[in-house]
């Protein structure tokens, strides 16, 4: 399937759904459709899915250049959230300075990435969500939400493992999870 023919489905199934969809679902009604040349019934994993979801971000990107170009629409393009927006004056009608869009505009992306770049993505990917789910957990730790500053969990630190020391009365391992939450908020 090459991105012209997949363009005007892609168009298509963002009218279908005015609220949006995240990019799993979005995948799954494209492989739906007849003639997108996606069998439905095949399940796939790594390289596969790879190609699939660059064809499918290349093919919005080129979309929504186009949308802007003539000023009749725009496209919000994000995993979680993918859908056909009114067109925004002022928006610039390229995104010169869009790493993304420069990334899944250019083939050569597609064809150069074999299953080992795929792998590496993956676990870079993996290590993000790591890192963003250490750093709710710390933040429900100490009791904060965002946004916040160095002072305020230095404060709100200090509270808590005051409540919370085994000298006066509290946990040990509450304190110690006290204390993991500061230094992943404040890593030093």
């Amino acid at each position: 399937m090459n991105a012209d023919t997949l363009e005007p489905i892609v168009e298509r199934i963002l009218a279908d759904h005015p609220e949006g969809l995240d990019e799993q679902t979005f995948l799954q009604r494209l492989r739906a459709q007849p003639d997108s040349g996606w069998n439905p019934e095949r399940r796939i994993s790594g390289l596969g899915l790879f190609r699939r979801h660059f064809l499918l971000f290349h093919a919005l990107y080129r979309l929504r250049d186009r949308l802007r170009q003539s000023g009749t629409g725009d496209i919000e393009i994000d995993p979680m959230c993918i859908r056909l927006l009114a067109y925004r004056s002022g928006e610039p009608a390229v995104g010169s300075r869009d790493g993304l869009r420069a990334y899944y505009l250019d083939l050569n992306n597609l064809d150069s990435t074999d299953a080992a770049d795929v792998t590496r993505m993956l676990k870079g990917f993996d290590a993000q969500v790591r890192r963003r789910e250490q750093r709710a957990h710390a933040l429900a730790t100490l009791e904060l939400t965002e946004p916040f500053d160095e002072a305020s969990v230095r404060r709100q630190y200090r509270r808590l493992a005051m409540r919370h020391h085994p000298d006066r009365g509290g946990d040990a391992e509450r304190l110690q999870a006290i204390n993991r939450a500061f230094r992943t908020l404040l890593p030093r």
